[in-house]
């Protein structure tokens, strides 16, 4: 479409407390397994409302990087490592086809780029500097603006953000 919406790396992912690697000790595949599960409920919501929104305001949706506690392999893991991959760094970027059902996507008509897409060097510089940003937050007002910043109360529906950023509708993303 030429016009996209993507929600930050931070507003993605979850914030875990101290150090955002899991070890390899014999226990770790506990704490692996429980961010996993926490990172992937986060996931799930950014994602859906993300593609929500950006249906409604007639944007193709750019994915936040994803990250994954565990590999995904149908076979034996090792603390949510694969075999031969024991000490390898936990979290990773997860391949697409580990978290979401790609063939569906494409069959179903998604409109999406992968992670990364507004980094990418054939992307035009006007492109990824015309950028508006959408803050979802507890203030007074139910919408308002700041510079290029819209401000939206949780709960927002589509109806509520196209009008807030009605005014934004030429803005790349």
């Amino acid at each position: 479409s030429g016009k996209y919406l993507t929600i930050s790396t931070e507003g993605a992912q979850v914030r875990f407390n101290g150090s955002e690697v899991v070890g390899t000790d014999d226990e770790a595949y506990k704490l692996a397994i429980a961010r996993h599960f926490e990172e992937d409920k986060l996931r799930r919501v950014s994602i859906r409302n993300g593609l929500a929104l950006a249906k409604a305001l007639g944007r193709t949706f750019v994915l936040p990087p994803a990250r994954c506690f565990c590999d995904k392999i149908w076979n034996t893991l090792k603390g949510c490592r694969a075999l031969g991959a024991e000490t390898a760094h936990l979290p990773f970027e997860c391949p697409m086809d580990h978290i979401y059902s790609v063939e569906h996507w494409f069959k179903y008509g998604v409109d999406f780029r992968p992670a990364g897409f507004l980094e990418d060097d054939r992307v035009p510089s006007r492109v990824k500097n015309d950028v508006v940003r959408i803050k979802i937050d507890d203030d007074d007002d139910e919408t308002s603006a700041a510079g290029d910043e819209v401000l939206l109360r949780p709960g927002f529906t589509g109806e509520q953000a196209v009008k807030a950023l009605a005014k934004y509708e030429d803005a790349s993303v």
